[in-house]
């Protein structure tokens, strides 16, 4: 899981996670225009924070298993 995908750190994050073979890679977005910004990059799971908090959206993409790795890459959160 990576939070902040629309910036270039958390971009970077996400596509280093896909190329190196991670199942199942999460994002998050501040807005419903940056959840379609993330999706038309090719994110495929995209949590949008107006909408959900972390852990809804972590619970309800990985059935309530959660993740191995999260990275932030913005502070603060």
């Amino acid at each position: 899981m990576s939070l902040g995908a629309g910036g270039a750190v958390g971009n970077a994050a996400v596509q280093l996670a896909k190329a190196y073979g991670a199942s199942l890679v999460i994002t998050t977005a501040g807005s419903e225009a940056k959840v379609k910004a993330a999706e038309a990059a090719g994110f495929d799971n995209v949590i949008n924070l107006a909408t959900e908090t972390i852990s809804e959206g972590v619970k309800r993409i990985t059935g309530g298993k959660g993740v191995d790795i999260a990275i932030d890459s913005i502070g603060g959160v």
